[in-house]
């Protein structure tokens, strides 16, 4: 009813609009569009759609005209669902750009968000939300600057008020939730360059030292002032070291600050979050991590391990997703390894957990990677030698997925101050064909189910030495030969 009814209508105003159109928007023009927006917002009406849709052909009423009206004269209470579906029609009329009408109603629900959220007002959450929703929805459709456009639109109507200034510790976490998610809703308005971070950073009033957070990774960091500057000072070393293209994490969050609860954290966003938690620096590692009994191994902040483990449950997330055939390797390790602790690496955790929770097994080797690889790599060597693979088969798998499936991977070494570096490894790759599935009853040769040929890493450097593993036709490693 509403499409046809626009059509037939909007077809005159066209015809009307041809022979005179306006250089610019008059008081008169302005009364119309206020009045079609307030009856739209109120349900579907077909002839106040078509006046909005007459303006919007008009050629003689440019960007700028609309940016005026929407900022000085459009009321934020009009941005309803009933309004977004207005705009829903408006993307599907053939006679006007898509661009411009997902830039221009992009900018009538960001004047809206603004002017609700200056107003700060419970009757106005509604508005905030229906506004938001749009905004997000119309973010893939939009270039770089009409985004930044819209940035500024909401800065010129939210006039100074700075929803994240308002952050402070013991906040509920309902309360806490709403600015976070904000905040996420945004970001993607804001994540092509360091200028449109600095932008946002500007609009919702990001305070020290999450704005340099924020501005230097394109993460926001959402701990109530929970944590100390040097755990902060910790993560962003973490994610300078390791590189942002193996996941899609949009926010590091600390629920024992927050009281936002990993399990349900009812934040909506398309990109990845990573919560850790508030563990006192003073807490090490322990030193027998790496099977030194004589000590002198490698150790850190718990906190910082704890955290380089749970970004690296985002990149595992991604990877796998990227790659599915990870999973048929990550599978094959827990299938020969079964509930035996000496075919582990990190032998600390009861391997039922592993079996139980196989997504927990390549977290458990990313705790050693990223205190200290060569060591990790010494330890699998170490009792491969003794005629035990498996430890081998994750570490060469953690290389695997952290190599984005490029030639390379990353080797890290963390400080006993919890400071992180990384190098870029070769590594090479041997593809075996055909695959033998170790247990005939769960896997399924040639279907979606197990793949009848796979890649798997089976050469690599450490500190200068390359070596270069044989594997069966089950991907696990039988030999090894020290290329230089």
């Amino acid at each position: 009813m509403y499409r046809w009814k626009i059509g037939l209508i909007c077809g005159v105003m066209l015809i009307a609009f041809a022979f005179s159109a306006a250089a610019a928007v008059t008081k008169d023009d302005e009364t119309a569009l206020k009045e079609a927006f307030q009856r739209m917002s109120a349900g579907e009406d077909a002839a106040a759609a078509s006046v909005v849709l007459g303006y919007l052909a008009n050629p003689g009423i440019s960007d700028n005209d609309w940016l005026q009206f929407f900022e000085k004269r459009f009321q934020p209470s009009w941005f309803t669902p009933a309004l977004a579906r207005f705009w829903e029609v408006a993307l599907g009329q053939g006679n006007l750009a898509q661009d411009r009408v997902a830039f221009l109603s992009a900018c009538c629900a960001a004047s809206a968000a603004g002017l609700a959220l200056r107003a700060n007002s419970a009757n106005t959450a509604g508005v905030v939300l229906t506004a938001m929703l749009w905004l997000e929805r119309m973010r893939p459709s939009l270039g770089v600057q009409a985004r930044e456009m819209v940035l500024r639109t909401l800065e010129n109507t939210l006039a100074g008020a700075q929803p994240a200034a308002a952050i402070r510790p013991g906040m509920a976490p309902s309360t806490l939730r709403n600015v976070f998610q904000l905040h996420l809703w945004l970001g993607g308005y804001a994540a092509d360059s360091a200028g449109s971070r600095q932008t946002l950073s500007r609009v919702l009033g990001v305070p020290e030292p999450y704005r340099r957070f924020w501005e230097t990774h394109g993460i926001f960091l959402f701990d109530a002032f929970g944590l100390s500057p040097a755990h902060v000072d910790l993560l962003s070393g973490l994610l300078t070291a390791i590189p942002s293209r193996l996941h899609r994490i949009v926010a590091v969050v600390c629920s024992d600050s927050t009281g936002i609860d990993p399990r349900a954290p009812a934040l909506d966003t398309a990109g990845q979050l990573v919560f850790v938690p508030a563990i006192p620096l003073t807490q090490m590692t322990h030193p027998r991590e790496f099977g030194r009994p004589e000590g002198g191994a490698p150790v850190a902040p718990e906190f910082a391990v704890v955290a380089a483990q749970q970004i690296f449950r985002a990149i595992q997330a991604e990877q796998f997703a990227r790659r599915p055939e990870l999973v048929f390797k990550r599978d094959l390790v827990l299938a020969h390894a079964r509930e035996a602790r000496a075919r582990y690496l990190r032998r600390t955790i009861p391997p039922k957990l592993y079996q139980e929770q196989p997504d927990e097994l390549l977290p458990a080797v990313a705790y050693l990677w990223f205190l200290d690889t060569p060591e990790a790599f010494r330890m699998a060597f170490d009792v491969f030698r003794l005629e035990v693979g498996e430890p081998m088969d994750s570490l060469l798998l953690m290389a695997d997925v952290l190599s984005n499936g490029e030639g390379n991977t990353y080797f890290f070494h963390m400080t006993p101050q919890g400071q992180i570096s990384s190098n870029s490894v070769p590594i090479g790759r041997i593809v075996i064909r055909p695959m033998r599935a170790p247990r005939a009853d769960t896997y399924q040769m040639g279907t979606s189910r197990f793949p009848a040929q796979m890649a798997f890493v089976n050469t690599i450097t450490v500190k200068g030495t390359t070596y270069r593993f044989s594997l069966n036709d089950q991907g696990a490693v039988v030999g090894w030969t020290r290329l230089r």
